[in-house]
């Protein structure tokens, strides 16, 4: 945990590091030096880190202390939704996931760890719970279309896990070896 800490703060200091040299170099360009007619370049969107390409992923969460039983059950109802679904793809979708805590005595006033294994991840679907709750199946005529029948029922139950979660941390997965 302590080194988790630590590789934090460094992460930080060298992006405050990062930031700090880019505002003085753009401080030290002479207003003449910088382009007066340069357009706003359209930002390509980012790609979803929990969308993966590779079979096996981990996804690594930190939960604010105390929050660990309301995310345990927020995230509990998101795979059981999945894994009960009449819809297929939704059925297979959830059975990609396992959810497991890190269970080596966590001080109560410290963020628990989560981590949710993926196994034959899905490719054409994000791992973002948002997205999950809020599938887009895209069902005809509708307006809604989460893996909850009401749409307050998904909310309420992605407002649990987003006041829960501290930081995610996606990680794909090689294989290695047979």
């Amino acid at each position: 945990m302590r080194r988790s800490f630590v590789t934090v703060g460094f992460a930080v200091l060298v992006g405050a590091s990062i930031v700090q040299a880019q505002s003085q170099q753009s401080a030290a360009t002479p207003a003449s030096q910088t382009p007066a007619a340069a357009a706003p370049a359209q930002a390509a969107p980012a790609a979803d880190p929990l969308k993966f390409t590779t079979d096996d992923a981990a996804i690594i969460m930190q939960v604010a202390p105390g929050k660990g039983a309301d995310f345990e059950a927020a995230f509990g109802s998101v795979l059981t939704t999945l894994n009960g679904s009449a819809k297929p793809e939704l059925k297979a979708f959830g059975a990609t996931m396992k959810l497991f805590k890190v269970s080596a005595g966590t001080p109560a006033d410290q963020p628990s760890l989560y981590v949710l294994m993926v196994t034959a991840a899905a490719k054409d679907l994000s791992y973002n719970y948002g997205k999950i709750i809020y599938y887009s199946g895209k069902e005809p005529g509708t307006a809604y279309s989460g893996i909850y029948e009401k749409q307050e029922d998904a909310t309420a139950v992605y407002t649990k896990i987003k006041d829960s979660v501290a930081s995610i941390n996606p990680w794909p997965l090689a294989k290695i070896g047979g």
